[in-house]
């Protein structure tokens, strides 16, 4: 594979209650590396690198294309409407409260049983500037999940000629709404096992305080002295040999421009060499370690503060009419 990439098309599998839809995947190859993206969920379903279907599969899968119908670990799957957990499900905007669907325990997660993970998303392949993808779009209406205001979310993955993947989102609604993107890719260097030998190094200085069921208290803590100061690489310190395991927490994002795109994360498999960068516009991220995957898989899920919707001293993830949420992530991968 050399030169411009090409984006190509084939059935996944069947869906609906006779079998009457077709999920459609969407095959990006260029650059030594092919990438596959499927409109259930608009999901990451395969990063290979090397050549053609020969090559080492990066990301974690499911075993049978159908269990990508549910995706109950959201494998790859665009998350939203708002990506995180949102404490008792439900939160109060301008005067009025708003219910949405618990998943979590009392809390709802990743926008609900019923979130974009689970939906079938219209897709435009392209080629254009030297590079090839994928544009999915999706309307959520009025009050889906409890969420007030019409959404209307445009996806973009694109595969440009030097091998760099991008995943930009875009959402409006016609009301005040809270909105949070992410993608919910599970990486694994190794191509297969487990992820506990990865190195990782997060560029976080701080991060947010979470009680036993991940919801964050509002206390921004730092990491310095902490098991979660990740700011040299995880299990490099000499004479550690640290499992990269147990993490599922949101780090606040150091960068020194604010609207810009900046690295947040290198994650380096030492056994094989493979590295992968992670860079992205967003004020934080959860990094999980994939414990109830079994550890197959390590996510960097850029996205707002989780349960901002609830705490005033966070950020705040809500916009109006006119106004988008972005979200930008890039992945460079290496090796």
């Amino acid at each position: 594979m050399s030169g411009v990439p090409s984006v190509s098309v084939e059935p996944f599998f069947r869906t609906g209650r006779d079998g009457e839809r077709t999920v459609s995947l969407y095959v990006l190859e260029g650059a030594g590396r092919s990438v596959s993206i499927c409109d259930r969920g608009a999901a990451l379903v395969s990063y290979r690198l090397g050549t053609g279907r020969m090559g080492t599969e990066l990301l974690l899968r499911h075993d049978r294309p159908e269990e990508y119908g549910a995706n109950r670990l959201y494998l790859g799957s665009t998350v939203g409407r708002y990506a995180g957990r949102i404490s008792g499900a439900g939160f109060e905007l301008d005067g009025t409260r708003h219910e949405l669907v618990a998943n979590d325990g009392p809390n709802c997660l990743h926008g609900g049983p019923a979130g974009l993970h689970a939906r079938d998303w219209e897709a435009e392949p392209f080629t254009e500037n030297g590079s090839a993808g994928v544009r999915f779009s999706l309307v959520s209406p009025d009050g889906d999940g409890g969420f007030p205001g019409e959404l209307r979310v445009v996806v973009e993955y694109r595969l440009s000629g030097d091998g760099e993947l991008s995943f930009h989102a875009e959402a409006r609604s016609d009301r005040r709404t809270h909105v949070s993107l992410t993608n919910h890719a599970y990486w694994n260097l190794r191509g297969s096992g487990d992820i506990r030998t990865h190195r990782a190094r997060l560029f976080a200085s701080k991060r947010l305080e979470l009680l036993p069921d991940r919801i964050p208290t509002g206390r921004i803590l730092p990491v310095e002295g902490t098991r979660y100061d990740l700011r040299t690489p995880h299990g490099a310190r000499p004479g550690t040999e640290l499992p990269l395991e147990g993490f599922d927490d949101y780090f606040i994002a150091d960068r020194a421009n604010e609207a810009g795109l900046s690295t947040i994360a290198e994650i380096v498999d030492p056994s094989s060499g493979c590295r992968l960068e992670v860079v992205s516009n967003a004020p934080g991220f959860v990094f999980y370690t994939g414990d109830f995957a079994g550890c197959r898989g390590l996510c960097v899920e850029a996205s707002e503060y989780p349960d901002a919707p609830n705490r005033p001293e966070f950020p705040t993830a809500a916009i109006g009419p006119g106004a988008t949420r972005s979200l930008d992530l890039v992945w460079r991968v290496t090796g």
